[in-house]
């Protein structure tokens, strides 16, 4: 069990249904800022080496987007959308080398795919001995 933090960034096509107008300009297409927050939860095995496993897990937690304009000027940011969303991921770990891939689901976004690669730093502390 264990938990993370998303952060999100989506680059609507250029056929985006609607035009948004600021300051009598009409703006390019938003870009879909947003994030989530999961718990979770899965199940690994390690075929016979100490450095390699593989894992399928199970992510669920809310979720927060909002639309972004950037114009030559500032910008301007949507008021946030709050839903909820969960994943399933299978990966593999392999020295220190982290690599999954996702089936997204969030009540704003509906289902998507997502590859992450990722590397673990071992942070150095206090290691227990047996009598402790």
């Amino acid at each position: 069990i264990g938990g993370g933090m998303k952060l999100n960034c989506g680059f609507p096509r250029k056929d985006f249904p609607y035009h948004y107008i600021v300051n009598d300009e009409i703006q390019a297409n938003p870009v879909i800022l947003g994030g989530n927050i999961f718990v979770s939860s899965g199940f690994s095995f390690s075929p016979g080496k100490k450095d390699f496993f593989i894992y399928l897990g199970f992510n669920i937690g809310p979720c927060l987007y909002s639309l972004g304009y950037f114009p030559n000027q500032g910008y301007l940011i949507t008021n946030p959308h709050i839903g909820f969303s969960a994943a399933i991921q299978l990966g593999g770990y392999f020295k220190g080398l982290d690599f999954n891939i996702e089936i997204n689901y969030d009540t704003i976004n509906k289902f998507y795919p997502e590859i992450a690669v990722g590397y673990q730093i071992k942070l150095k502390g206090k290691e227990k001995t047996k009598d402790e």
